[in-house]
């Protein structure tokens, strides 16, 4: 099982990013909610139990507790304002992970999902990885870097994350019970044994033991056509992935322009007075045979 288990580690690894995403985008406003939330329960709290406060101390108290709220609204208005805005498919492809990531914790991925379609998914998962990992460090890093490639990396990084969220919500039509259950025909071998019909319970060993694991997985009638659609996209995220490794090439030799070490304006230099010298006795020898 643990083999099987390693048979996607990058799929692992995508799966915990997502779920890295979604925590972070449910947490991006509570410090603010929860700081309001108790402001204004503490004061009406208080308020309820000091009847003797007073009423214009009570007013000035409510009125603080209105503007403390104001700007709370305010504040998370404007946080939401500079975050880009998480799309539908996004959080479809995050609710598809989320489902995901919970069998492969518990080792089941495996069989919930027939093998063609979970290495598929892997396999995607690599080449995401691939552009990630080259886009997320230097020289596509840099905050130097030009703007035309500034524009490629943020292509690149939402075409890439669009394609995994299409594949996630797409494998989670084929993502269900196995059509046989070893546990429950291991419970039916021990009861066989306890019912001393020992033949049919050494039969069931033999079959378990010489049977492909693979007899164990899910087996969904929309297998071959979500292959048909994810195997496109898994190849795609393959050619930016080399196209992105390719282009990281340029992008240093955009970085590192000539003129950028001394030693070039030196040579520069150097290189202008020997042909100024070269043209004036060139010059000089026509006058002279003239």
């Amino acid at each position: 099982m643990a083999g099987r288990k390693k048979r996607t580690p990058y799929l692992a690894n995508y799966l915990d990013w997502c779920a890295t995403q979604e925590r972070a985008a449910m947490a991006t406003s509570m410090p603010l909610i929860g700081c309001g939330t108790t402001v204004v329960a503490g004061t009406l709290t208080f308020l309820a139990s000091n009847a003797a406060f007073g009423t214009v101390n009570a007013l000035l108290l409510a009125g603080l507790t209105g503007a403390v709220a104001t700007w709370i609204v305010t504040a998370l208005a404007k946080a939401a304002s500079r975050k880009e805005p998480v799309s539908d498919k996004t959080r479809r492809g995050w609710e598809s992970a989320r489902g995901m990531k919970s069998l492969a914790d518990t080792r089941k991925l495996h069989k919930w999902m027939d093998l063609p379609n979970l290495e598929v998914l892997d396999a995607a998962a690599f080449h995401w990885s691939r552009i990630h990992g080259s886009l997320n460090q230097a020289p596509w890093t840099d905050q130097h870097l030009p703007e035309h490639w500034v524009r490629v990396r943020g292509q690149a990084l939402a075409a890439a994350n669009e394609a995994m969220a299409d594949l996630t919500i797409l494998a989670s039509q084929v993502v269900g019970p196995p059509s046989r259950d070893k546990e429950q025909e291991l419970v039916e071998i021990v009861e066989d044994l306890f019912d001393l019909d020992i033949k049919d319970a050494l039969q069931g060993l033999k079959s378990m033991t010489s049977g492909d694991w693979r007899e164990y997985t899910h087996k969904s009638p929309q297998s071959k056509f979500v292959f048909s659609q994810a195997r496109p996209i898994a190849e795609r995220l393959q050619s930016l992935a080399d196209e992105i490794e390719r282009a990281s090439v340029e992008v240093r030799e955009d970085m590192t322009p000539l003129d950028s070490y001394g030693s070039n304006k030196s040579l520069d230099a150097v290189l202008s007075e020997l042909r100024a010298i070269r043209q004036a006795e060139d010059e000089l020898e026509q006058r002279l045979g003239q």
